[in-house]
């Protein structure tokens, strides 16, 4: 265990009475607080793709669509492992070699239909392979799935211990479309799996809005074992009829809401979430259909606000480690949809992410919101440089400066301070 730096041993009284008083902030005393890995946040942020969709831009526009994967700076990826007479696995082949190549790793859900041994079979060839998936969302597939649920996690337990290249490797539960679903499975089937796995989309509102309702439902089946969120996210069909299950955002909506996502999944111990997902799929000018609008590119591989973003952020982030990450001594105060996480690098550097969790869409209108800036004072535990960085406007710092106290304004994007 790598100690904590020294802290400077400056009174907390006489810091805190140094700020100009701030209406409605509590200040509290500073205290260490533990660091998570810079690198174990980059490696928690996945992103759905469909590289076998043949009607789709992930394989008419592959050379593109790699780029701007690869550009983004996200390295893992969700999909689906296909093998058959119509979907032969040598098609892509070459895509997943390509993607390997640059770091990229996958987790691969086989089919359990007829072709299911054969696709394990090329899961295990796949050269990006990280982690296997069970069976997709069968509490959708009607009476008896909880059966099918059981003797498809069971089917693919024993089935890629057959592969030295997958018998180590995380195997997930399969997911349910509706966490509440959960409370209808009474087998246990943690033998059976070694991740997790939710499916907890937001339905248009803040990130966390019912992820503790997920949570609850789904963890007493899980026993213990870490989570995935294999499918999360929001799509921007503004014109979607009302019915639709998925509710829309707008894409300024999706935009603030993906990075922040990303963090507060991470900050509430979630291992990794994947986006629903990197490319919208289908042309959709009238943007009434969800499901061609969930990608963080447009249909024409433009980028949406969420793509630019995430991958901002992830370049701020990213840490070629490895480093055991040590504590910050520092007190955020400010309202209380006020949310925080402390990341370290590899390099020394602390970085403290910090959002205003609020809405800035309404789901039931379809109208933008543009809440106010919370009010935040960030006390250190001594004299630090810092810079502030904001997603919305690049890579480099809006402010520099040092001492031991910072008086923010903190947007609903997440807002990035460099200390050290």
């Amino acid at each position: 265990m790598i100690a904590a730096r020294p802290l400077a041993t400056l009174s907390m009284a006489v810091a805190i009475s140094a700020l100009p008083a701030t209406p409605g902030l509590a200040a509290s005393n500073a205290s260490a607080a533990k660091a998570a890995s810079a690198r174990s946040f980059t490696a928690s942020v996945c992103v759905g793709t469909h590289l076998h969709y043949s009607d789709t831009p992930y394989y008419r526009r592959w050379p593109a669509v790699r780029e701007a994967l690869i550009d983004s700076g996200i390295r893992h990826v969700r999909d689906t492992q296909l093998a058959s007479t119509v979907w032969p696995y040598r098609t892509v082949a070459a895509r997943w070699q390509e993607l390997a190549s640059a770091g990229v790793r996958a987790t691969l859900g086989p089919p359990h239909d007829r072709h299911f041994a054969n696709a394990v079979a090329r899961a295990a060839e796949n050269p990006a392979v990280e982690a296997t998936e069970g069976a997709n969302e069968l509490d959708q597939t009607g009476a008896g799935w909880q059966r099918r649920l059981r003797h498809t996690q069971i089917a693919l337990w024993k089935e890629t211990r057959k592969y030295a290249n997958l018998a180590r490797r995380p195997v997930l539960v399969g997911s349910l479309a509706f966490t509440s679903h959960w409370s209808q499975v009474t087998d246990d089937l943690t033998p059976y799996f070694t991740r997790g796995n939710l499916h907890s989309y937001p339905g248009g509102r803040t990130p966390d809005a019912g992820l503790t309702g997920h949570l609850d439902d789904a963890e007493p089946h899980f026993g213990g074992r870490r989570i995935w969120a294999t499918e999360t996210g929001y799509n921007d069909a503004v014109n979607a009829p009302p019915s639709a299950s998925h509710k829309p955002t707008s894409e300024r909506a999706q935009g603030i809401y993906a990075p922040q996502l990303y963090l507060d999944y991470f900050r509430r111990g979630i291992a990794r979430a994947c986006l629903y997902e990197f490319v919208d799929e289908r042309a959709d000018p009238d943007r009434d259909d969800g499901e061609s609008n969930f990608g963080l590119l447009r249909h024409d591989l433009t980028p949406k606000p969420a793509y630019r973003h995430v991958a901002r952020l992830l370049a701020l982030l990213q840490d070629p480690g490895p480093k055991r990450p040590g504590a910050l001594k520092f007190t955020v105060s400010g309202p209380s949809t006020l949310r925080t996480k402390l990341l370290e690098k590899g390099d020394g550097s602390f970085w403290l992410a910090l959002w205003n969790d609020v809405s800035v869409w309404d789901p039931v209108t379809r109208t933008d919101r543009y809440p106010a800036a919370a009010t935040a004072s960030l006390i250190f535990g001594g004299p630090h440089a810092w810079s502030l960085y904001d997603l919305r406007s690049g890579t480099t710092p809006t402010r520099s400066g040092s001492g031991a106290s910072l008086n923010l304004a903190v947007p609903v994007i997440p807002l990035l301070v460099r200390i050290g």
